[in-house]
């Protein structure tokens, strides 16, 4: 059994599993623990992940898709991915088909329009219009592929379509997903798909949604989602507990900052020995190693310009062999003065080189370096200052740059400590929360406290006083559950749930929701309850953050209050949802209390209820002579449903799924084919060699057939470089083909080949059992005394025809020749010597007689009685009182 982490990053992924022996980083098929981020999509039915695609990323640049990270889950709408990710991008960033339709169960804004990728994949591999019809309802697909396949007939069909982004994660947790599973089967044991995944902080609802929809597509059932830094806390603290205090004692803090591919986070983390808790959480969404490498590029960029009057930008090939060889300067300065950087045929066939120095470079990234130590200072600030840090702990690549560490010592005051992983430790936290989760482990009580990045605000659609509630606070805990209270109106409503603005003081500018993203997290319809009436109770709609830190309504009850003289009914409460007070009334003040943060899985909420905000009551009349009257609670439930969400529509992910099990199934047979063109290419190579006139199966086949063997060879080959062979046939053809040249020509050779080398050394074993026998023979062993010299003549003359029959076999074996299937068979002669051997061991191994045999026993059985002749004249000497022969004669 083993519990998964991955480490979801923007270049790399790492993937972990934790097994009773403990952490494991599992390796890739090319024995990497890294597995590069990318997914490259080559036209007809080929596409490639991870290594693979990596291999062919520069061949390829405009289908590979890049940093899936950083375009999952967002708009263009947002300034930051239409300024930063798209022009960086080397594919084709476009916005997503739009899902819904005319039917009221699929509206047509079910969420706000999504960045998608545009792939080079041919949809007739999938035998359907799948890739283009996935975002329609079932009711309204046929119409479409109607539309479509009619279309087609009047024009060329394209194999450029564009997928979700959620679809090409999905492929990538696939990849990984394999990795675990050929790792599994290589050591016996079971794969898991049950993961845990780490996402940056600033993840948005919309993005974490991504992630869901994508373990769900590719087949990985994802057990929860966390955070990067409480992945890396989890990984720091679980394996120090001994080394942290009580939970009554004042804790250890410790600063993490983790400087990744895309990003900075910077993490203040108290430490006990059974619990940690997050304090403050700093980031930069868009500084991180990448722009370091940025930095460089544009270096050479002008460089280049100046001195070999190139234009990179020109050419996406060049700019990503130059990013490339400035990430690998980049790597280099961190351990040297200078690095060197030469690239040939760079551009229209020109070699380009060039210097950087260690000094030239710090200059070049200095406001970069700022900006890091900005972020740290922030969030010491936001604890208390530097003196409440007891550690500085960094992760992450960027982190190894000499002057990254100086700068942040600097911020601090503290020496820089590496005692974690630098590009591993968040998978091993993801696999400790894994291992946490799944059942069948048993790890130490730990309890982790994480904060929310975001605050979530509810409102009533078209209130007559709209007001603004916040449910969830950003920098509370979470999991969590929160009641809103409204006045029941007798007609449905809507509620809106959305991030609220950010406050300037809380986080620094680079902490907030970027400029134009989509705030808005669900819109929810809530029903009514026929024969209520306006007025006569509460409505209170139950807000969920769920351990993914993903916001949802999951209720709506209608509350009533009824007066009844039974006093023993008064203490009633329904159905239990008496834990969650309300949280906020349209009759309370605009200006309500904040909710204060909750430990993890609490389901209470604080609230600050107004007077007077219970509303109408429905009373029963009473007798004057009746006990005091005693309010009781009826509770209703209400029909509620999500008009809009940040989640894909299931019948879409259905879709999703069919189109990723038909590509996956479009995998294997493309790697099934490639297996069978490789077999028939190699069979033929190695045929040629081994039959040629100076080949070692040359003399094992006639000139004719060999001639005509060859010739078939060169036809094959000639048919596997055609257009018309071996790049578009099948993978039976292939087969076929295969089996046709060995039937034909290859088995009889090969089996004589066989036949020659098994007879070999079925001669050798034959020639020396029989020297074993002879020299058995004539040894004097005393053990074989009472074999009589006549069973010995017999045991050799039995040799003797033997041997004389194995060297007519192979005189006749010879005379034939190699070319012809050879008239005695190897298992003939192994035959013959088991026949021999059985014969001669029945003698040889026959035990000498005993005592009671020797004395002529009359109960000695008939077979057992018989003794030879040397053994009866031994006994009659020995007898005292035994007369002469003569004298038993003349008697």
């Amino acid at each position: 059994m083993s519990a998964i982490g991955i480490d979801f990053g923007n270049a790399n992924c790492v993937v972990a599993r934790a097994q009773r022996g403990g952490i494991d980083v599992i390796a890739n098929e090319v024995s990497n623990r890294q597995t590069p981020a990318l997914v490259s999509f080559c036209g007809g039915n080929e596409r490639y992940a991870g290594e693979a695609a990596a291999n062919r990323h520069l061949q390829n640049l405009a289908y590979t898709i890049t940093e899936v990270k950083r375009v999952l889950g967002r708009s263009l709408a947002e300034d930051e991915l239409r300024e930063m990710e798209v022009p960086r991008a080397l594919y084709h960033i476009v916005p997503e088909m739009p899902q819904g339709g005319e039917d009221a169960d699929s509206a047509a804004d079910y969420r706000v329009q999504r960045a998608a990728v545009e792939v080079h994949y041919s949809a007739e591999q999938l035998g359907t219009h799948a890739l283009e019809t996935w975002h329609l309802p079932p009711s309204e697909r046929q119409k479409a592929l109607q539309k479509l396949k009619s279309a087609a007939k009047h024009r060329e069909r394209s194999d450029v379509h564009v997928l979700p982004t959620e679809s090409v994660a999905a492929i990538l947790l696939h990849r990984l997903a394999d990795t675990v599973a050929v790792a599994a089967a290589s050591e016996g044991s079971t794969a898991a798909r049950d993961v845990v995944l780490a996402v940056p902080f600033w993840y948005t609802d919309a993005q974490r949604a991504g992630l869901l929809d994508a373990g769900v597509i590719g087949g990985v059932r994802v057990l929860r989602i966390i955070h990067e830094h409480l992945a890396a806390a989890l990984s720091y603290g679980l394996y120090r507990a001994n080394e942290f205090p009580e939970s009554d004692q004042p804790p250890v803090n410790a600063l993490i900052v983790d400087v990744g591919q895309s990003q900075t986070t910077v993490t203040c983390v108290s430490f006990w020995r059974t619990r940690l808790q997050v304090l403050a959480v700093g980031y930069d969404r868009c500084l991180g190693g990448r722009d370091f490498d940025e930095a460089l590029f544009r270096h050479f960029e002008k460089e280049f310009a100046e001195r070999y009057k190139l234009n990179v930008q020109t050419n996406p090939k060049a700019v990503g062999r130059l990013r490339a060889q400035c990430e690998r300067a980049k790597k280099m300065l961190s351990a040297n003065a200078q690095a060197p950087l030469n690239i040939d045929c760079f551009m229209n066939d020109v070699d380009v080189s060039g210097m950087i120095d260690r000094a030239t470079f710090e200059q070049l990234v200095a406001p970069l370096v700022e900006r890091i130590s900005a972020v740290a200072t922030a969030v010491m600030q936001r604890v208390g200052g530097a003196s409440s840090i007891q550690y500085l702990e960094l992760l992450g690549g960027g982190s190894r740059m000499p002057l990254v560490q100086s700068a942040l010592e600097r911020a601090t005051g503290r020496s820089a400590r590496r005692t974690m992983n630098a590009e591993e430790s968040i998978a091993r936290g993801c696999a400790l929360q894994a291992a946490m989760i799944a059942p069948g482990f048993k790890v130490r009580d730990y309890e982790a406290v994480d904060v929310l990045p975001f605050s979530v605000c509810i409102t009533k659609v078209e209130a007559t006083v709209p007001k603004e509630t916040t449910v969830f606070a950003a920098g509370s805990a979470f999991p969590g559950l929160r009641r809103v209270t409204y006045t029941y109106t007798g007609q449905p409503f809507q509620v809106h749930l959305y991030y609220g603005v950010d406050d300037p003081g809380d986080t620094p500018p680079s902490g907030r929701l970027p400029e134009g993203c989509v705030r808005d997290l669900a819109l929810v319809e809530i029903g009514t309850v026929p024969g209520k009436r306006e007025g006569c109770g509460k409505v209170h709609v139950k807000v969920r953050m769920d351990a993914n830190g993903m916001v949802s309504v999951v209720g709506a009850q209608l509350v009533e209050e009824i007066v009844e003289v039974n006093v023993a009914d008064a203490n009633t409460t329904g159905n239990g949802d008496s834990a969650l007070p309300p949280m906020d009334t349209e009759a309370s003040s605009p200006s309500a209390a904040p909710p204060t943060p909750t430990a993890p899985d609490s389901t209470n909420a604080e609230a600050s209820a107004a007077p007077g905000a219970a509303g109408p009551s429905t009373r029963v009349p009473t007798a004057p002579s009746s006990p005091a009257a005693k309010p009781r609670l009826s509770r209703t439930e209400l029909p509620f449903r999500q008009l809009r969400g940040t989640r894909l529509q299931p019948y879409a992910v259905e879709a999703l799924t069919q189109v990723e099990a038909q590509m996956q199934a479009a995998d294997r047979y493309r790697a099934e084919r490639a297996e069978a063109l490789n077999a028939l290419e190699t069979y033929v190579y190695d045929m040629r060699s081994r039959i040629g006139e100076y080949g070692a199966w040359a003399e094992y086949a006639t000139d004719a057939v060999r001639t005509a063997f060859l010739q078939a060879l060169d036809d094959t080959e000639e048919w596997i470089y055609s257009s018309d062979g071996g790049e578009s046939a099948s993978k039976s053809q292939l087969a076929e083909r295969l089996l046709t040249l060995q039937r034909k020509y290859g088995n009889a050779i090969a089996t004589r080949v066989l036949e020659a080398d098994l007879r070999h050394e079925s001669v050798r074993q034959f020639q020396e059992a029989v020297a074993a026998l002879r020299a058995e023979c004539a040894s004097g062993d005393e053990r074989r005394a009472h074999i009589t010299a006549a069973e010995r003549q017999q045991v050799l003359e039995q040799v003797a025809q033997a041997e004389a029959w194995l060297q007519q076999t192979l005189q006749t074996i010879e005379t034939a020749g190699k070319h012809v299937d050879a008239p005695v068979r190897s298992s003939e002669i192994d035959r013959r010597l088991k026949e021999l051997q059985r014969s001669a061991r029945e003698v040889l191994d026959r035990p000498p007689p005993t005592n009671t045999e020797k004395g002529g026993s009359a109960k000695a059985k008939p077979d057992e009685a018989t003794a030879d002749t040397a053994a009866d004249d031994a006994a009659a000497a020995a007898a005292p009182d035994a007369p002469p022969e003569d004298a038993m004669r003349d008697a």
